[in-house]
């Protein structure tokens, strides 16, 4: 290679060999001096660079570097823009490091307590001491004491009474959301009545008597219920002296036993005509009309069987039973234990009579033709017949008409 000049080493080959040195004119002397290749780092990555002895000045951030030409053991490189990069000394191990704002560097700060770090979100802190704070909410938290560190009066919204002192003994009364009051201590014998709207008030003697509408004293002539007295709580000549005098029962009513109540009740007049009788539940009397007639046929045809036939209004306990077909007649009595009938009939060229001692009801309408029958049952409106056909080719109509007895 020829002389050249520094402007012109880009003519140089990209790798010379090892064994080839460059010459260097000092132009000043007039002197030269040899630089060997295997002195200069090869083209591209630089990667046979294993010292910069020699550099006394540190490489910029521009350049690559920090700009610094030492850095505190263990401080914090901190960024600065192009110029170089600042150190943040070591911090003791009780402190922190605390950004500063934009442009500022962080600072270390004495911490306090234990353990992880405290992020914003859902941290859990153990046993913290919080000071004072400025504000906060507290709707999670459990185990507040309430006999420390308590101030103010927790009203009624939160569940307290909005009082700080109640009186000893005195009933409480709420006030809506207001605070809640005391009444004073009852005295003896007083009690608590109320109107409904305000608030309840202490009453004794003859206000407490007159609100709770029992007999003043003395007169008892207000008195309307003597419930809860045994059967020999009051003598007998002192409730009729009461009855007697009482300007609430109707007159002429039955002063009738309140089992239920256990006590005495009376019992309104029925309508004109009705008897008194025992109810259907056997439990109560009731007026009631005790006589009623109901009617009937029977076809002369008709199968032997049984047949209700209703209409009284109650159960009977006796009948009278009257029968014709225009061929007989007959009267019958019965009380489904007794059957008795007297039949009279007419039986060619005669009207004839018999006494039938088994049955209530006989029509006859010929000799081997007849239908007879009985009370069986007393049913709650009526009775229950059990008829039998005598013969097989009775023809025609028979009635009957049946006189009832509550």
């Amino acid at each position: 290679m020829g002389d050249v000049k520094i402007s012109e080493l880009t003519a140089l080959v990209a790798n010379p060999a090892s064994d080839d040195y460059f010459v260097i004119l000092d132009t000043s002397v007039l002197t030269t001096k040899k630089l060997a290749a295997s002195y200069m780092a090869t083209s591209g990555e630089n990667s046979n660079i294993t010292s910069l002895t020699g550099m006394t000045t540190p490489l910029t951030v521009a350049q690559g570097g920090t700009g610094q030409v030492t850095l505190a053991d263990g401080g914090i490189v901190i960024g600065n823009a192009t110029g170089g990069v600042e150190v943040v000394a070591a911090g003791a191990t009780t402190t922190i490091l605390v950004g500063g704002g934009a442009a500022t560097k962080p600072v270390w700060t004495t911490a306090t307590g234990s353990g992880a770090p405290v992020r914003a979100t859902s941290p859990t802190l153990v046993t913290p001491a919080l000071g004072t704070p400025s504000s906060g909410t507290l709707t999670s938290c459990t185990g507040l004491p309430l006999t420390t560190g308590i101030t103010g009066t927790l009203a009624v919204g939160n569940g307290g009474t909005g009082a700080t002192t109640l009186t000893d003994g005195g009933v409480l009364l709420g006030s809506g959301t207001g605070a809640i009051t005391a009444m004073a201590v009852l005295a003896d014998g007083e009690i608590i009545v109320g109107d409904g709207t305000t608030d309840p008030v202490a009453e004794s003697g003859a206000t407490a008597r007159t609100s709770l509408g029992a007999a003043v004293s003395g007169a008892n002539d207000d008195i309307t219920s003597m419930t809860g007295l045994d059967d020999a709580g009051i003598p007998l000549a002192k409730i009729a002296d009461a009855l007697s005098a009482a300007a609430n029962l109707t007159a002429e009513a039955l002063i009738v036993g309140d089992d239920g109540a256990k006590g005495i009740k009376a019992l309104a007049l029925g309508a004109a005509n009705l008897k008194l009788f025992i109810n259907a539940a056997g439990d109560g009397l009731e007026y009631a009309n005790g006589i009623k007639v109901i009617s009937g046929t029977r076809a002369m045809d008709a199968a032997t069987g049984t047949v209700d036939v209703t209409g009284f209004g109650f159960k009977p306990s006796a009948v009278i039973i009257l029968t014709e077909n225009g061929n007989s007649i007959s009267v019958g009595f019965d009380d489904t234990t007794t059957n008795y009938c007297v039949l009279s009939y007419f039986d060619t060229p005669t009207y004839k009579y018999a006494v039938n001692t088994s049955n209530s009801i006989e029509i006859f309408q010929s000799v081997g033709k007849e239908q007879i029958g009985e009370i069986t049952v007393f049913i709650a409106d009526g009775v229950t017949i059990s008829w039998t056909r005598v013969g097989a080719t009775a023809a025609g109509t028979g009635y009957f008409a049946i006189l009832g007895f509550r």
